[in-house]
């Protein structure tokens, strides 16, 4: 699940698809670059940390047996 911060990053990434889709602007270099870093870092936080973070509790009940 995704939180209000990142889903008005989302929506702020969306004006840059629908320019380049309706407009036939063609984004710039750096805006492609840090859309594709918010994707990753969205993703991450949405599949990689919880799965890590369970992992670590693993770990650490392991430890205290």
């Amino acid at each position: 699940m995704i939180n209000k911060v990142n889903a008005d990053i989302l929506h702020e990434l969306r004006f840059l698809g629908n320019e380049a889709l309706h407009e036939l602007t063609k984004p710039q270099p750096e805006e492609l670059q840090i859309g594709i870093k918010i994707i990753e870092h969205i993703l991450e936080n949405i599949y990689e940390l919880p799965s890590q973070a369970n992992e670590l509790k693993a770990i650490r009940g392991k430890k205290s047996k």
